[in-house]
């Protein structure tokens, strides 16, 4: 069972990216963070990171050299944007040689 507690969203997705950045380094990626100074979301931490990491990591792999991964954290209507275990959805749009754009969505 996830064990729930109110956290920074925005301030975990910071640590994260920061873990990255010899990766971004290497790669020659930019990292743009589109996000509210403070996101906070009543959700299972662990899992978030689980889930912050493995989209990263993906979009690392992904991505080729000197190119943009734009991450985008936004509150809409009372819902957070992260998915089973929190009744949430992902969803992904995808273009062959343009990219692709999960949307991560959390019940507030």
């Amino acid at each position: 069972h996830p064990e729930y507690q109110e956290f920074n969203l925005t301030a975990q997705t910071r640590k994260i990216i920061g873990n990255f950045q010899p990766v971004f380094e290497q790669k020659k990626l930019s990292v743009i963070l589109d996000a509210p100074d403070e996101l906070f979301i009543n959700a299972d931490g662990n899992l978030i990171k689980q889930l912050l990491y493995i989209l990263i990591d993906n979009a690392v792999k992904y991505t080729p050299e000197n190119k943009k991964i734009h991450i985008g954290l936004q509150q809409q209507k009372n819902k957070n944007i992260i998915v089973k275990e929190h009744k949430g959805l992902i969803e992904v749009k995808s273009t062959p040689e343009q990219g692709s754009c999960f949307t991560v969505t959390l019940p507030r």
